[in-house]
């Protein structure tokens, strides 16, 4: 749901020791959302929130590799997730058509051996004691 991942009702509580007007700190805020913790550095130094460090810098780096890393492992486990329940769903289809299947043989040997078990004690299908068996 793309409106989870956006939403800024509840911006991190560090950024509300900065002093940004609310309309700034949301828009930060999206921003790291959307773009990742390189993307809200940058748009904290342009507000003047934040002077340019190098240190804080290489950190918003490192943290933008995480947060890419985690974005990446987020979408592919949803397309897994999407998958499996798609695969959970061929296969309950798949075990009932199997289910039915079993179900009709075991009516068809069960309806076999009745014809069989009836042939063999029905008289009129034995021969006569005149008859020639051959």
């Amino acid at each position: 749901d793309e409106s989870a991942v956006v939403s800024t009702a509840n911006p991190p509580p560090g950024l509300r020791r900065l002093s940004l007007a609310e309309f700034d700190l949301q828009d930060v805020v999206r921003i790291g959302r959307q773009a990742g913790p390189a993307a809200a550095h940058k748009a904290l130094i342009s507000r003047g929130a934040l002077a340019c460090d190098s240190a804080q810098a290489a950190c918003a780096a490192t943290l933008q590799t995480f947060w890419e890393s985690l974005y990446y492992y987020r979408e592919k486990r949803e397309q897994w997730e999407k998958d499996l329940a798609l695969w959970k769903m061929l296969y309950a289809a798949w075990e009932a058509e199997q289910s039915a299947k079993r179900a009709q043989a075991e009516s068809h040997a069960d309806s076999g051996e009745e014809e069989t078990s009836k042939a063999n004690c029905d008289d009129s299908n034995k021969p006569s004691a005149g008859e020639q068996v051959g």
